[in-house]
């Protein structure tokens, strides 16, 4: 056994070569049981001391490996390893000189694109936060489908935690249709010629690219789903419905979520777009911090953070006007933005005056490949 004042690990060999099985515990009592690679790999071990301080809040990353190394040279023989090298600004602003600008996820949508400097910035974490019917996954749902349809060789992974998929096929079909010969929900679900034909046209363009993840809905799967997908943009439809092992309570459990997803999109270079529940008796004046249900930490973690704030009814076009808050943006201009929400094609539409002219013309533009 391995132990320190905050945690302690057994494990049992596995066959032959590095595997174990760990059973951790933290100074709280919290345990986890898992099945590790192999504990001789620098990488593995690493993969493993980030997906164990997710589950266990309380203990750093870097104890972890310390001890995951310590248990691979006592059953591997592996010699101890040079201390590794710690980057400097040098190889940081040799990183920004290789690209010509910070690489982004297209959406489509001009009033979100402009937040981010034209895009969803790769490794940046988007929380779209709203109360029930304000359009929270409609707004994913309508920048997922535009990432995807602009760059013929970008992936979306979508973690469905509330739709099933029959919603998720309707909702698209609307949205994709809005831009063409628009299909209504009520035409959608009555399966009619011109929905049939949207459909045709959907798959054809993105089908195979637009990835669906299933309940249950756990860390460990959106993550290992990422990995088989090669996802660019990744949309969790919602954080509140993902589950996190060894969590010590539902607070404990999110706060545990919020930093795996903060990890894994800087680790995997995707951008993570997260549909969050609002917190009791939010509105417009509610600071950062006390937004997100069950987490202040889905605030803080946050790159971009948009509130949803509609109005009571719709107006005689059946539109309703939503303004998304930037309740935070640490990549851009913190510009409200004004739209209206057509429930019936599931689409968001700019209204009001923009805040960046570069980003005005909203029109779908022909596929891409990216360089």
């Amino acid at each position: 056994m391995a132990d320190n004042s905050t945690m302690a690990i057994d494990w049992e060999p596995i066959g032959t070569g590095g595997r174990a099985r760990l059973i951790v515990t933290d100074a709280t009592g919290a345990t986890v049981d898992i099945d590790t690679a192999d504990l001789s790999r620098a990488a593995d071990r690493e993969a493993v001391a980030r997906r164990l301080a997710s589950r266990l809040t309380n203990t750093p990353v870097a104890d972890i490996q310390a001890h995951l190394l310590a248990i691979a040279q006592e059953r591997c023989g592996l010699a101890a390893e040079p201390p590794a090298r710690i980057p400097t600004l040098r190889d940081a602003v040799e990183a920004w000189r290789a690209t010509e600008a910070t690489p982004v996820v297209e959406t489509g949508f001009g009033p979100l694109d402009a937040l981010g400097g034209g895009g969803l910035a790769l490794g940046s974490v988007t929380v779209i936060a709203a109360p029930p019917s304000v359009g929270k996954s409609a707004l994913g749902l309508q920048a997922a489908l535009g990432a995807v349809s602009l760059d013929a060789n970008l992936r979306v992974a979508w973690a469905a935690g509330e739709m099933s998929m029959e919603a998720i096929a309707r909702r698209a079909i609307c949205r994709w249709s809005a831009d063409r010969q628009p299909v209504s929900m009520s035409r959608a679900a009555a399966r009619t010629p011109g929905s049939q034909a949207t459909a045709d046209e959907l798959v054809e363009a993105v089908g195979d690219r637009f990835h669906i993840l299933q309940p249950p809905l756990t860390a460990d799967r959106l993550e290992a789903a990422i990995d088989t997908t090669r996802a660019s943009l990744v949309v969790i439809d919602y954080i509140q419905l993902v589950s996190l092992a060894g969590a010590i309570d539902r607070r404990a459990e999110v706060d545990g979520l919020v930093k795996r997803v903060r990890a894994f999109t800087l680790e995997k270079n995707c951008a993570t777009i997260v549909v969050s529940n609002v917190a009791k008796n939010v509105s417009g004046e509610t600071r950062i911090g006390a937004i997100g249900k069950e987490s202040s930490e889905l605030d803080f973690m946050a790159d971009l953070f948009l509130l949803g704030i509609a109005d009571e009814h719709e107006d005689e076009r059946g539109l309703r006007a939503v303004r998304w808050k930037v309740a935070k943006n640490r990549h851009g201009p913190c510009h409200d933005l004004e739209t209206l929400f057509d429930g019936s094609l599931q689409t968001f539409t700019p209204s009001g005056p923009q805040p960046l002219e570069e980003f005005a013309d909203f029109a779908p533009k022909p596929p891409r490949t990216r360089k």
